[in-house]
Parts: structure tokens; sequence; C-alpha cells
């Protein structure tokens, strides 16, 4: 795991309006070309400032690194590790 400056970074934005089409699902886009083709990659990283964890995403539109943020575990979760 690397440790970022994630202030530095574009992010994934997402679309929180919710069409039937969605699902309830929020739409993911490129901060910087607006694609919608992103690829995760299996990397993580970590803000040094925030100690918040980042998954990194390409944008196949633009070629940029994006930041997306990862689900925070629960304290039961931390509790077992």
């Amino acid at each position: 795991m690397r440790v970022v400056k994630a202030d530095r970074w574009h992010m994934v934005a997402t679309d929180e309006t919710l069409t039937a089409t969605d699902a309830g699902t929020a739409s993911r886009r490129c901060s910087v070309c607006g694609s919608r083709r992103l690829v995760a990659h299996e990397d993580a990283v970590l803000d040094g400032a925030t100690l918040r964890r980042y998954r990194t995403v390409r944008c196949e539109g633009c070629g940029y690194d994006l930041l997306e943020p990862l689900a925070t575990p629960a304290p039961a979760d931390l509790a077992a590790c």
C-alpha cells in the first residue's frame, strides 16, 4: 500500500441522482473529462494526512489515474484484526 497526498489527486465523481435504469446505484465518472469508462486497479493507497483509504482507478477516456474512496470498515471489523 502506498501513502499519498489525496488532495493532489483527481477523484472519481459520483452522480447521486437516481433514475430507473440506475436501480439505486450512483453513476461514476472521471472528474477530469467526465468519461464513465473507469477501470479499477487492485492497488489501494492511504492518505497520509487523513488515514483514509482509496482505490486507484484509471480513466480510459483521458488516461488519468484517479482515487475512489473505499468504504470504511465498521468498528466490529477492526476488533477482529
